[in-house]
């Protein structure tokens, strides 16, 4: 017998976040630290749009989006003036990271092909729909 979908959706988010740790702790940088490298690795972004673009991601239990943008900032990844910007150090970092991640991912996707993915996604988006 299945569990309820909110028990799997919490218990998934975790081990994603176990996952990406683990990738990413060669490099002392943890989920929301990638989230905001390859955000910046799409497009550049004023902090505060920077911050709406990655809030749907973001919990009230992490680490703050203030912290980690001064932890890449330490570490030379980005850059901020009037836009926060991913350096070319930032960007050669993301795409090593990027290889690892890649992995995890299609280790989660074993024995589920595109449509399963595609069928699993349309059932959790309408859900979301239906109680907004």
């Amino acid at each position: 017998m299945f569990k309820p979908i909110g028990f799997y959706l919490k218990r998934l988010d975790g081990l994603i976040t176990a996952a990406f740790d683990e990738v990413l702790a060669g490099h002392g940088l943890r989920r929301r630290h990638w989230q905001v490298l390859t955000t910046l690795a799409e497009r550049p972004g004023a902090p505060g749009e920077l911050a709406a673009r990655l809030a749907p991601f973001w919990t009230e239990e992490d680490v703050s989006f203030a912290s980690v943008l001064d932890d890449l900032i330490g570490r030379g990844l980005v850059t901020v003036a009037d836009l926060v910007e991913i350096t070319e150090t930032g960007r050669a970092t993301q795409k090593e990271l990027e290889v690892g991640v890649d992995g995890f991912r299609a280790r989660m996707m074993t024995g589920l092909d595109r449509e399963d993915y595609e069928k699993c996604v349309a059932a959790l988006d309408r859900m979301c729909a239906n109680l907004t």
